[in-house]
């Protein structure tokens, strides 16, 4: 198993300044200054233990000039990293830079790409478009462990159009995804829009149905759900003007899929064992009695619950699942609200 050495470069590679952006101003370092942070935090990670893989995050590795890209490998190479895991755009991908990652040991590539929706794209100042974005992800994963980072709820996009994107991507068999549904930033281009109007947030009744609709499809495909919700690591919570933000992001998509296959798919029946998995966000599932309580073994598992609900999602019943998955989805917010 890879033991991974952090490393953050906070928008180094960046040209523009998205929408969405809490980066109150573009990043000014300079190439030794970047060298000197990464060289600095490896030396605090490593003094720890003995890794084996270096993953580059914050920002757009294949969007860094050459010369500081080769510095990267270089530094890696001396530490004795011998894997290499970079985030980046679409934008900045191409054959001569999927051939230059392969001859530096790069064995992971994460692919920022939010959404399929072109207009969307174009007004939260993403610098490609759908048809940029689909190439690149299927060049990446012809050569790569990759994994796809997508926004719902951004500015001009729709859940109708998100979702008809999310199909698509899911079809060129990434490795795995990252869903973060858009919140508002203090600061941001966006919360101007937000307070003048022109934009209005997911709710997080709306932002657990779309990303559940995600997760059951991802799962249900063998694809990886890495990650669901903004990180919260170092995040300030005072910096959200607004937006479906919840701490337990991924605890509340699980308890909405176990409230819909308990109350749906006629297998209520849970071992004593697995009563405590199976209660749910602060014991909801529970509450509700929405199962019961019996003597056995495996009686259910989470591939099965997600398998039955992406069958509901695109099977013929899918109107009246999506009014239960609502109805279940707006208990789940009112609870979640009063933490």
């Amino acid at each position: 198993m890879s033991k991974i050495c952090p490393v953050f470069i906070p928008f180094a590679g960046c040209t523009n300044r998205c929408l969405y952006c809490d980066q109150n101003s573009l990043t000014g370092f300079s190439q030794s200054e970047i060298t000197h942070s990464v060289v600095s935090q490896i030396k605090t990670v490593t003094s720890s233990g003995s890794f084996n893989k270096i993953a580059f995050f914050g920002g757009s590795f294949t969007c860094l000039q050459e010369e500081l890209r080769q510095t990267m490998y270089r530094i890696s190479r001396e530490y004795g990293f011998e894997e290499i895991r970079v985030s980046t755009r679409p934008d900045c991908i191409n054959k001569n830079i999927i051939d230059e990652l392969k001859t530096n040991c790069v064995t992971e590539v994460e692919l920022g790409i939010q959404t399929l929706n072109d207009k969307a794209l174009s007004e939260n100042l993403r610098p490609y478009d759908a048809n940029k974005a689909l190439k690149s992800l299927r060049m990446s994963c012809e050569n790569f462990y990759t994994v796809a980072q997508v926004m719902p709820g951004m500015y001009s996009d729709s859940a109708d159009k998100f979702l008809e994107g999310f199909e698509v991507l899911l079809s060129l068999k990434p490795r795995g995804f990252r869903l973060y549904p858009t919140v508002i930033f203090k600061n941001t281009p966006l919360e101007k829009y937000y307070k003048v109007g022109e934009y209005t947030p997911l709710t997080l009744s709306e932002a657990l149905q779309i990303c559940l609709y995600c997760t059951a499809a991802c799962i249900s495909n063998g694809t990886e759900i890495l990650r669901i919700g903004i990180p919260t690591e170092n995040l300030d919570y005072s910096d959200i003007a607004a937006g479906p933000f919840h701490p337990a992001f991924g605890d509340l998509i699980r308890t909405l899929a176990l409230m819909l296959y308990f109350s749906e798919s006629g297998n209520n029946l849970v071992s004593s064992k697995d009563g405590s998995r199976a209660a749910g966000y602060k014991s909801l599932v529970k509450k509700l009695s929405l199962y019961k309580i019996v003597d056995g073994n495996n009686l259910f598992d989470m591939h099965q619950v997600y398998k039955f609900i992406r069958e509901q999602f695109i099977e013929g019943n899918f109107r009246l699942f999506k009014g239960q998955t609502s109805h279940f989805a707006e208990i789940l917010q009112d609870k979640a609200n009063h933490r």
